[in-house]
């Protein structure tokens, strides 16, 4: 903390330069990228406890930007995060002024209404390394989502977790779904997927600013829109692996997801089902899976356009330009 006010104050630094060096201060005891250099802290938990009291969150309200620990994030109502690359680039040209200055005096210079602020305060960036990401997210969980197409931006209000709004499923593992999932798609594509996990509404949430697309990217995260009869059929079957995860809940539920992650209509839910019945069964120990018994699955599949709007793409996927 001492280094990022020095950094500031003497040696006249940004305040938004100052903040992204907090990755590097921290990186020797968080990181585990260099085993043969790793620090292991003799207590993990209070080792993030003093991490979360360290204020590397520039966050922006009313105008001005301040830094802000974990902890003090944690206190108020909600915040907004916004994944925009026009907001990425204004962080990069910020870090270069050295004086305190903000995203949101930045965007007046085009005009009120090119750029808007999200309707509260928000995080205007965030620090790659994993564990200091993560922080800000504990205990929250998204309420509102505004979709800012022609922008190609994507505004999250986080509020108090409580409400279980959404059912989260880990893409790669560890869990029936999710380990299931990652061999299907290394099989089939060769590669890891970006993403790292679907969320799907449980509860209620608010959308703005989208008409056809199922889904929406953040951070790693797809979002499932809700109140569409793909997210009321993959949130039931979510609950139901976490009951019993049998082997034709678990494949339903991977190729319920792979038609999502491909990201495009599907012309022939029956073949399509399928054919990806015959991948799970190559690569699991299930044996004969008979998914003609689940005709919910096609019915979902065919009633789905699957376009997904993804603020780091110059196009969704589904065909339609953003």
């Amino acid at each position: 903390m001492s280094e990022i006010n020095a950094l500031q104050k003497q040696r006249s630094f940004s305040l938004t330069w100052a903040l992204s060096e907090t990755p590097w201060l921290t990186g020797p005891l968080l990181s585990n990228r260099s085993p043969s250099r790793r620090s292991v802290p003799m207590d993990r938990s209070a080792l993030l406890e003093a991490v979360a009291s360290i204020p590397y969150l520039p966050l922006e309200e009313q105008g001005t930007r301040i830094a802000l620990s974990p902890k003090e994030l944690a206190v108020r109502p909600f915040f907004w995060t916004v994944e925009s690359a026009f907001f990425k680039s204004a962080e990069a040209l910020l870090k270069e002024v050295p004086t305190s200055s903000a995203i949101s005096k930045l965007s007046q210079g085009f005009g009120a209404d090119a750029f808007q602020m999200p309707p509260g305060p928000f995080l205007s960036s965030l620090p790659y390394e994993p564990v200091l990401e993560a922080l800000p997210f504990n205990e929250r969980e998204v309420d509102r989502i505004i979709v800012h197409k022609a922008q190609r931006r994507v505004d999250m209000r986080w509020k108090p977790a409580g409400d279980n709004l959404w059912l989260s499923q880990p893409l790669f593992g560890p869990s029936p779904v999710g380990d299931l999932a990652m061999r299907f798609y290394e099989m089939r594509v060769g590669r890891r997927r970006a993403y790292s996990e679907v969320l799907v509404p449980r509860g209620k949430v608010e959308v703005e600013g989208l008409n056809r697309e199922t889904a929406v990217v953040n951070r790693r995260q797809v979002f499932v829109i809700p109140g569409t009869q793909y997210a009321h059929f993959l949130a039931s079957r979510l609950i139901e692996v976490e009951k019993s995860p049998g082997p034709h809940i678990i494949a339903t539920c991977v190729i319920a997801l792979m038609a999502l992650l491909r990201g495009v209509r599907i012309a022939d839910a029956t073949e399509y089902i399928r054919e990806q019945t015959a991948s799970i069964q190559q690569i699991s120990r299930y044996g004969y899976l008979d998914m003609a018994s689940v005709p919910d699955l096609a019915e979902a599949l065919n009633s789905t356009d699957f376009a997904t709007f993804d603020p780091s793409a110059w196009s969704r996927r589904g065909g339609e330009t953003e």
